[in-house]
């Protein structure tokens, strides 16, 4: 289920000023630093982590973690379920955000990310 918009407004007002938001989607923490409520927005510079309060998981509190737009997201499949690893962290997502976090991937992806075209006399 998408966030509303209620809740992309909360976000813009912790990024940084001129910061467009392309994506944003809910994960949880797993492992270090411990479980917390986190909303990931990918933004038109960078990647940006919020931390959620404690008890209101789509009302984010502050800046967490910050990353370049150059991270790649790639979800992968463990007996935890879809994780995405963001420096040293290790974030769960549900399994209805995996599109969304593969959207905004391959829109950043260089051509090194993509395939090799199977009919290159074509």
């Amino acid at each position: 289920m998408p966030l509303s918009s209620e809740v992309r407004q909360l976000c813009k007002a912790l990024l940084p000023p001129g910061e467009q938001i392309e994506y944003v989607f809910p994960a949880l923490s797993v492992g270090q630093p411990g479980m917390i409520s986190l909303l990931v927005v990918v933004g038109t510079s960078g990647i940006t982590l919020l931390a959620c309060k404690f008890f209101q998981r789509h009302v984010p509190e502050s800046v967490w973690a910050t990353f370049p737009r150059s991270v790649r997201l790639s979800p992968e499949w463990t007996s935890a379920g879809r994780i995405i690893e963001l420096g040293t962290m290790r974030l769960e997502i549900d399994e209805e955000y995996v599109p969304v976090a593969r959207a905004a991937d391959a829109e950043h992806a260089d051509s090194d990310w993509l395939p090799p075209d199977p009919l290159p006399d074509l």
